[in-house]
């Protein structure tokens, strides 16, 4: 039995933090024992969590349970650039357990997002546009049900050829409807026609890079009476990771709440909501908790890394060293 498989499994109300737990419900604050420290200028406060933290039982969002659990898997695209023909779900819908298979034609508001660009979808619809693209999730009553359910989702491909080199993307076919150029953002501070007496000139590559923190993605998502949803996660920007995700579920944001749970970790990837709009998806389809802790590969495939980046600069300097003209 995987270790997932296990955890879901013991899943029990005594075995997992309850999402109450994280509001000050049944059970309280796990640090309400602790002697409270004196207050006033000068007294060094202890962090609130520090006692639940060392003793190992802070509620991160791959630890929450509640009534009715259902688990969440990601159908993602094996092709960094693809049309996608067709996709069939009738395989994953007629397993045993499985509750839900949602694609872009079940997606209720709007079908992109993005924090300062809209132009990420929340399911691949015509084009695949890197390796990892969400083209369907699944909720099922068991994550190895969810897994080999969203394994047996078949899609069609066309494999088309990817862009990989910034410089080519420049004259290459466009991946989005709008071109390949996302910004274009001219500085110039100074005296632009000022030369040194030395000057250097060099190409500079940096690679990709990823923060893998030391722990993966992973949220809970659960309905709420009035139609909207409550979705547990390690978020850094909650506020509009809400605005977000309630566009995207065709809501008003006071009916999507987002409960910031620990943040094992956080180096610009939980500014990505892509994780938590399939799981309110599912919630919202079910009428159920969904929760989905993902594997360290989905991780990688799934959350946004910092672009490898080109730079060309001349620098220009006098005899002294001093630097008098940068060109980036």
């Amino acid at each position: 039995m995987s270790s997932d498989a296990a955890t879901a499994a013991n899943a029990t109300s005594t075995s997992l933090p309850r999402i109450d737990a994280l509001s000050g419900g049944p059970g309280g604050s796990p640090d309400q024992d602790l002697e409270q420290p004196r207050m006033g200028l000068g007294s060094s406060l202890p962090a609130a969590d520090t006692r639940a933290k060392t003793e190992g039982t802070f509620p991160y969002a791959a630890d929450l349970w509640a009534e009715g659990l259902l688990w969440a898997a990601v159908l993602r695209s094996p092709h960094p650039h693809a049309r996608i023909l067709s996709i069939d779900t009738s395989g994953a819908e007629e397993m045993p357990g499985v509750r839900a298979v949602v694609t872009h034609e079940d997606v209720p508001g709007e079908s992109n997002y993005g924090r300062h660009v809209v132009d990420r979808p929340v399911f691949a619809s015509d084009l695949v546009r890197h390796h990892g693209e969400a083209i369907a999730a699944v909720a099922a009553d068991h994550p190895d049900t969810a897994r080999l359910a969203a394994a047996a989702i078949a899609v069609r491909y066309e494999v088309l050829e990817p862009v990989t080199d910034p410089e080519k993307a420049f004259a290459a076919e466009p991946l989005h409807p709008d071109g390949n150029l996302i910004r274009h953002i001219p500085l110039r501070y100074g005296d632009a026609e000022a030369t040194g007496e030395v000057v250097v000139e060099g190409l500079y590559r940096i690679g990709r890079q990823d923060p893998a923190p030391i722990g993966a993605e992973a949220g809970l998502a659960v309905p709420r009476p009035d139609g909207g949803v409550e979705i547990y996660t390690a978020s850094t920007d909650p506020h509009t990771d809400r605005d977000l995700i309630a566009a995207c579920f065709g809501l008003e944001p006071d009916r999507v709440k987002v409960v910031v749970t620990g943040v094992p970790g956080a180096t610009g990837d939980r500014e990505d909501p892509g994780f938590q709009i399939p799981l309110g998806l599912l919630a919202l389809r079910t009428g159920c908790p969904v929760k989905l802790a993902a594997s360290r590969e989905e991780s990688f495939l799934g959350h946004t890394h910092r672009h490898p980046t080109l730079l060309r600069y001349r620098h220009h300097a006098d005899a002294e060293g001093r630097l008098v003209k940068v060109e980036a």
